[in-house]
């Protein structure tokens, strides 16, 4: 059971429960020749109480909020040159494959604007398609990093949010001190190792087992 927890569940707080109830039990029993298995459970025990419990739930929510906040960051500057902006904008934002890369994204977008900070927060220009794309793109990216936390794959996790970090830092504005907050964010969280290493019980469950033998033969 202490095994599938913490394999299957990742729930380390209820393995060590689960451990400490067998020594108490081996303990308890009176049974002898179990200094080995106390030992080894003494050593997995210690191993586990190391490790970090990770707050699933509560990076969920930090990338939740994140979503919400992609609304209200400060974009950069477009400016349109080409009469064919609403054309190549409503196909990418008719695509089905939300892992287009953001190389694709942004050498497209390249043939038609011209990039550039405005001197003036008043001076933006964004037309409604434009903001729709990149921001759905960003929506889009957090989604697939919850989705990595949650199937507990670190590799989409990360890499889903450091794609959404680089598409911010084309579109959001230099001194967007909002983009700038969600970029560290960004960061924070994908430092955070959502599968870490879980210690070994199977020279714990070996001894067990070679416990159990014993007892059946005095049987």
């Amino acid at each position: 059971m202490a095994k599938r927890k913490l394999t299957l569940e990742k729930d380390i707080n209820s393995s060590i429960a689960l451990i400490e109830d067998v020594d108490s039990t081996i303990l308890a029993s009176g049974y002898q020749d179990v200094i080995p298995l106390r030992e080894s459970l003494s050593k997995l025990l210690a191993n586990l109480r190391a490790m970090k419990q990770i707050d699933e739930e509560g990076i969920f929510i930090r990338i939740e909020s994140m979503r919400a906040l992609v609304e209200e960051i400060e974009v950069r500057g477009l400016k349109v040159i080409s009469n064919q902006t609403s054309e190549v904008a409503k196909e990418l934002a008719e695509t089905e494959n939300p892992d287009m890369g953001l190389n694709s994204i942004t050498n497209i977008l390249s043939n038609i604007f011209i990039w550039r900070e405005w001197e003036n927060a008043s001076d933006l220009i964004l037309m409604t398609d434009e903001r729709m794309l990149a921001k759905q793109r960003l929506h889009l990216l957090f989604e697939q990093a919850q989705l990595g936390l949650i199937s507990q794959n670190e590799a989409v996790y990360v890499q889903s949010l450091l794609k959404a970090k680089e598409l911010l830092v084309l579109l959001a504005a230099e001194h967007s001190g909002l983009g700038k907050s969600v970029m560290v964010e960004i960061d924070d969280l994908a430092a955070i190792n959502i599968d870490p290493t879980a210690p070994q019980l199977e020279e714990s469950l070996k001894l067990m087992n070679e416990l159990a033998s014993r007892l059946q033969d005095l049987r």
